[in-house]
């Protein structure tokens, strides 16, 4: 794929089996990517979900993904150095069911604060 000819990536959920593990690996000419109209609400697993994406710069619609049934949110944001977390609304994740969150903002210029309201440790 030439990046300068790509424009829009339409990508359907109905052959994903609970996972996102891997979904945008490494892919480094995407600079946004819009969840607004999608149901993520089926998926348990977001590990290196939007690994290595050097140039996204926003997710639109990523609060309206429920977090509370991921399990796994390991290196889910893992060097995403342009990604601006405010400016995608990045204000609550509920962690209540997730297992691992292990270097989940490693490398993540971008993320100043994270306010975090409730947070059970098992």
């Amino acid at each position: 794929i030439n990046k300068d000819e790509l424009f829009d990536i339409e990508i359907t959920f109905e052959n994903i089996i609970n996972t996102g593990y891997k979904m945008f690996y490494n892919i480094d000419i995407i600079e946004e990517i819009d969840f607004s109209n999608f149901d993520l609400s089926f998926i348990t697993n977001t590990e290196k979900m939007f690994y290595g994406m050097k140039k996204l710069k926003n997710i639109i619609g990523f609060n309206s993904i429920k977090t509370s049934n991921i399990k796994s949110m390991q290196q889910m944001f893992y060097q995403c150095i342009n990604l601006n977390f405010n400016k995608m609304g990045f204000s609550s994740i509920e962690i209540d069911n997730t297992i691992s969150t292990s270097e989940m903002f490693y490398g993540c210029k971008g993320l100043k604060k994270i306010k975090i309201n409730h947070l059970k440790i098992n």
